[in-house]
């Protein structure tokens, strides 16, 4: 059964005035490559090189620019389908800050240490930003007595800095019993998995890619949230990795 807000309101869990979504600030978000140029860089949009990668000479991937500018896109615009796209957007209400933390130059590093590193670095740097997206970590499920330095990190890094973490769940959903867990760090206590849901004729179902619960002890309820997707139909559109176009997404959950 997936919880939807207007169940849990009707079930009493929340009072039946919620407070007003949030319309302003600053996000920052950790991926494989900064974004490329949009219509409003460098107003909503920075990329401070003295936490990225880059400054170690590792380049970033290709693949990771494409996937980069999408999260930032759909954080700064959400989705895109009912604008008219002959007409220029509307500047954003938030900013994002972009930080590369990977590809790690240690290609063996598996478990992302120097991706963490960054991390480390860059919260307590940035007290002016309170919301991080992560969407990437270590593949493979989480083990219910190993508690991975990348959960660690996090957990720690929003309690003593009072930080508010969204990282996605994985992509591994498919990948059979056992190893369709969530996976690192998404299993922090301290935040927020985001997994994923479709539609189908019989109602609302789990989408296939998206990795599942439980979590570990205190986080047992995993994902926290799940977002809409559409695994045969797009739903979702969101910038291009070259502004000069919209792309259709079908498989990408982001938050």
């Amino acid at each position: 059964m997936i919880l939807t807000l207007s169940k849990l309101l009707k079930d009493g869990y929340f009072p039946r005035e919620l407070p007003p979504p949030f319309r302003s600030g600053s996000f920052a978000r950790f991926s494989s490559a900064t974004p490329n140029p949009f219509p409003h860089e460098p107003k909503r949009t920075s990329r401070p090189e003295i936490f990225n990668l880059a400054r170690t000479g590792t380049p970033p991937a290709i693949d990771g620019i494409a996937h980069g500018t999408a999260v930032a896109g759909a954080l700064l615009y959400g989705p895109l389908n009912d604008y008219d796209t002959s007409k220029p957007l509307p500047t954003p209400s938030v900013s994002v800050v972009s930080i590369r933390a990977l590809p790690t130059s240690n290609p063996t590093d598996m478990d992302l240490y120097e991706s963490i590193d960054v991390i480390e670095a860059a919260v307590p740097s940035r007290k002016d930003i309170k919301v991080f997206n992560i969407s990437f970590g270590p593949r493979g499920p989480i083990l219910d007595d190993t508690i991975s330095r990348f959960t660690f990190a996090l957990d720690l890094l929003a309690v003593t800095h009072k930080s508010a973490f969204i990282v996605a769940v994985g992509n591994d959903g498919a990948a059979g019993p056992g190893m369709n867990r969530i996976q690192a760090p998404a299993d922090l206590v301290n935040g927020l998995g985001v997994g994923a849901f479709t539609e189908r004729k019989n109602g609302k179902v789990h989408a296939p890619y998206s990795c599942q619960g439980p979590g570990r002890e205190c986080g047992k309820l995993k994902p926290d949230v799940v977002a809409l997707v559409d695994v045969i139909k797009s739903r979702f559109t969101w910038w291009a990795d070259r502004p000069s176009e919209y792309q259709a997404l079908r498989r990408l959950v982001i938050i």
